[in-house]
């Protein structure tokens, strides 16, 4: 059973990818818009390669990160949040991983 800071670290990251992201994209140009291409970008720049190389497709993803790898992830997505016109070299280093580049 997840320890209560671990409950808040899902919380929180869960708040960012699932609606501070979505609502800054509708008011700030982005290449993506939708949840869970922010939690693409934010886990392969966490893992600086495809994710779902690192944990299982089968269960969310974010529930499978240890303490410090939330922290992290957490850190990437505020990042964005504060830093919105970074996220196209972010989306550009998770589609290069993903063998998906565009130049």
């Amino acid at each position: 059973m997840p320890s209560e800071s671990e409950i808040d670290l899902r919380n929180e990251y869960s708040n960012l990818i699932n609606q501070q992201l979505p609502e800054l994209a509708k008011q700030t140009p982005m290449p993506v818009r939708f949840n869970h291409c922010f939690a693409r970008i934010v886990l392969d720049n966490l893992f600086e390669d495809c994710w779902y190389n690192h944990l299982s497709r089968k269960q969310p993803a974010y529930k499978q990160l240890g303490e410090a790898q939330m922290r992290k992830a957490i850190a990437i997505a505020q990042y964005i949040v504060n830093h919105p016109e970074r996220i196209e070299q972010l989306n550009q280093n998770s589609l290069r991983w993903r063998g998906k580049f565009r130049s």
